[in-house]
């Protein structure tokens, strides 16, 4: 399952992340939680190798809130971004491990409406097809994210500690011209040679020089802060 966004007057957001908090809740797509708990963990591999992330199972949604004195005439939105791509290198050390992930911004989209439902009573309003297309024109314009000179988010990681199932990855994240560090708690799971990764953090969109939308001295708004959920799987190797 995956993603969308609205318009112009109420609404946007620009993205990507700050600071952390571990999993809360479920998300739309092979949520780890639901794995049987008869399953094995398997111990951390012993050699070197290198798993790509399986777009078709991964997923990561952007939760974005409105606020203000008149915040009942906006909406919340959800984003997801499709086409994600990345890898996950596997040394016999996990703090030697390390991450990659890009996100294509043009593969961004806006409120799509299984997920609006998933997410439940704050996403409850209907958005014309016209809403949502002004909400992600807005989103990848010159005054948000720019997608013309800057096609894609890039996320690294800088060390990974812990240990299964519960890690921590310092991710660096790259965002227009703006990378920040932020320690983000990951649920891992390994099985049959594949990795399953999910968590929740929360990001501010001024980290990045980008400032939330607002209109009428803040009666309608944007709020700074955003809430990420992800669920990683990597292919067969």
């Amino acid at each position: 399952m995956k993603m969308k966004f609205t318009k112009p007057g109420i609404i946007f957001l620009s993205l990507l992340l700050v600071a952390c908090q571990m999993p809360t809740g479920p998300i739309a797509t092979a949520p780890i939680t639901d794995l049987p708990a008869s399953q094995p963990l398997l111990e951390w591999p012993t050699k070197t190798q290198t798993l790509t992330i399986e777009a078709s199972s991964s997923d990561l949604h952007i939760l974005v809130y409105k606020e203000g004195r008149l915040a009942r005439l906006g909406h919340n939105h959800v984003i997801s971004v499709h086409n994600l791509r990345g890898s996950i290198n596997l040394e016999p050390q996990i703090s030697d491990s390390s991450v990659q992930i890009i996100l294509p911004v043009d593969s961004f989209v806006v409120d799509e409406e299984l997920l609006r439902v998933y997410y439940g009573d704050d996403f409850n309003t209907r958005l014309t097809s016209t809403q949502k297309a002004g909400t992600r024109e807005n989103m990848l314009g010159p005054r948000l994210l720019d997608v013309d000179r800057f096609p894609f988010i890039e996320i690294r990681s800088t060390g990974i500690t812990g240990k299964l199932p519960d890690l921590v990855f310092d991710l660096a994240v790259t965002v227009k011209d703006v990378t920040i560090t932020i320690p983000v708690p990951v649920n891992m799971l390994v099985k049959d040679n594949r990795i399953h990764a999910r968590g929740q953090f929360f990001l501010d969109q001024s980290a990045f020089n980008i400032k939330p939308f607002s209109i009428l001295n803040g009666a309608i708004a944007v709020k700074d802060r955003l809430t990420v959920n992800f669920s990683l799987v990597t292919d067969q190797p």
